[in-house]
């Protein structure tokens, strides 16, 4: 079975936040990452001692893998950082405003409104 999948840095390498590949065996491919084996942009993230995940897998071929790295879009396709950015949302969303609220004009207030 064909997996394209994708691994995500705890921290960027320099530019990079993610890496996504294709393999026809998971669990050997995810241990060559490990021991530094095939890609350079993990064997630098290695070097660096920078932790990650495999954050994503999805059945498919080399063509899948290309369509998707060709989106230039993989923080859109990682489900950790979905998570991230909307838990940033509703953190921004939960700031009180400090818009001024504004007052009701004079003209606006009648007499028998008033409690005296």
């Amino acid at each position: 079975m064909s997996t394209v999948y994708l691994i995500h840095f705890e921290k960027p390498y320099q530019h990079a936040k993610h890496y996504l590949g294709f393999t026809t065996d998971l669990t050997a491919r995810i241990a060559d990452h490990r021991a530094g084996v095939g890609s350079r942009l993990l064997q630098a993230v290695n070097n660096a001692g920078i932790k990650w995940t495999v954050a994503g897998t999805w059945s498919g071929n080399r063509k899948f893998e290309r369509q998707l790295k060709r989106r230039k879009e993989t923080p859109a396709l990682c489900p950790l950082c979905i998570g991230d950015a909307a838990y940033k949302r509703a953190r921004k969303a939960e700031k009180p405003s400090l818009t001024p609220v504004r007052a009701a004009p004079s003209s606006a207030v009648i007499e028998r409104d008033l409690p005296f």
